[in-house]
């Protein structure tokens, strides 16, 4: 039997217009009384009209420096212990969100991701791919903890660059073909790569049927129902292949991310 480590999903996960109205409640429901939001500029700009009220949890905020570095990582977890936060919540894109995830990992404290693009599966998955201060990419680490909520807003989603998404769908159309390569061969797989390769198998199908109608959507500035299901195809269905396959399903997100 192969030997796989399962890290498959967050904890919670909801994909909903007016998501993040449920923030505070869930931040409550978790006794996360003091918490440290992270966010990029240009993502910020755009969350703002989405971000909700909170007035029960003491809320901080911080923007990044735009790198996924481990100077980085190591500045925001360093500012997090000196202000005793209960967890930490990352708003934006891909390098964002996993810098959360490594700061979060340095504390071994629990992490909440708000992803302001639908571009790949990094909102999914325990992984960072780190680069040095410069911004060249130097590896990848994969953690023992997955996000304990994340929150998605299609509305949210769709304020990115039509690039974004783009990109998003050809990424994650490549984890069919590499999952495809590596499994296919293999007689007697384990319930876990079973899942793998299924959820590979509907990233191709679902993204074959329904990406032109969902890029057709961005162009008048409103989802539609396949816009959503392209946009969970790319962060959930992707995330399940490496979640679910470990080392048989990874090589997709560490490319990815190595690509930019």
């Amino acid at each position: 039997m192969t030997s796989l480590v399962v890290r498959g999903a967050p904890h919670e996960y909801i994909f909903a217009e007016d998501a993040l109205s449920l923030l505070e409640e869930k931040l409550i429901a978790r006794r996360y009384s003091r918490v440290l939001v992270v966010h990029g500029h240009a993502s910020w700009e755009a969350a703002t009209a989405f971000w909700p009220e909170i007035s029960k949890v003491d809320v901080s905020y911080e923007p990044y420096t735009g790198v996924c570095s481990v100077t980085e990582m190591k500045r925001l977890a360093e500012k997090a212990l000196v202000g005793n936060y209960d967890a930490l919540i990352g708003v934006g894109g891909g390098k964002l969100v996993d810098l959360v995830k490594g700061a979060a990992h340095l504390l071994a404290k629990p992490y909440v991701l708000i992803p302001t693009l639908a571009s790949n599966c990094a909102p999914w998955t325990p992984i960072s791919v780190i680069y040095n201060d410069e911004g060249v990419y130097t590896h990848f680490d994969v953690y023992e903890q997955n996000a304990s909520l994340l929150l998605i807003d299609p509305r949210l989603l769709i304020t990115a660059p039509k690039e974004f998404f783009i990109a998003g769908i050809g990424d994650t159309l490549a984890k069919w073909y590499e999952a495809d390569v590596q499994l296919r061969s293999m007689r007697e797989k384990s319930t876990a790569l079973e899942i793998s390769y299924y959820a590979a198998s509907l990233c191709k199908s679902v993204l074959l049927e329904k990406s032109r109608e969902g890029i057709r959507s961005l162009g008048g500035g409103k989802m539609n129902e396949d816009y959503c299901k392209v946009a969970e195809a790319i962060i959930m269905l992707g995330g399940m292949v490496g979640g679910f396959g470990d080392k048989y399903g990874r090589i997709a997100g560490a490319i990815r991310f190595i690509m930019g």
